[in-house]
């Protein structure tokens, strides 16, 4: 079982969020989204050649949104944040106070057991914030960038 970390209340420079409760297939709208907020935040993007942290970051958000939406009552919302310390955060919440339990899958080849493991090692650190002014929880991973994200600047 992994249990909450504080998240430190760092502030983003750059952040975005979106809704998923009421959309079909959320994994695939949190996938999307998070693509083009990355590449809109001018990420080095790895899914087409070359360095970069874009394909773990999609791939943890679709690990982490399939489990909200598998066993924590649906996911609500998906977020990306930009830190200070040239960091990607990821966050999803849901309706579910439950911690994710980690599994190890009895066979590789087989659906199932293989997405907590998953997020573990693609993810630099890894924690749970349980709502104190909403139910549920949110789930999260940071990613180190080799360079900071630009900030956004209104104008």
């Amino acid at each position: 079982m992994i249990g909450p970390v504080p998240s430190h209340g760092r502030p983003p420079c750059r952040h975005a969020s979106l809704p998923l409760h009421d959309r079909a297939a959320p994994a695939s709208a949190a996938r999307d989204f998070s693509l083009l907020t990355l590449r809109s935040w001018g990420l080095p993007d790895d899914l087409d050649e070359g360095p970069g942290r874009v394909g773990d970051i999609v791939l943890v958000v679709s690990e982490l949104v399939t489990n909200a939406a598998r066993h924590g009552g649906g996911a609500l919302w998906v977020a990306l944040a930009a830190t200070e310390e040239d960091a990607i955060r990821v966050e999803v919440a849901d309706l579910s106070r439950q911690l994710p339990t980690l599994t190890h899958p009895k066979a590789p080849a087989r659906p199932g057991g293989h997405g907590l493991p998953l997020v573990l090692r693609a993810a630099d650190r890894v924690g749970i914030d349980l709502g104190q002014d909403r139910p549920g929880k949110s789930v999260w991973a940071e990613f180190r960038t080799d360079a900071p994200v630009p900030r956004d600047h209104p104008g």
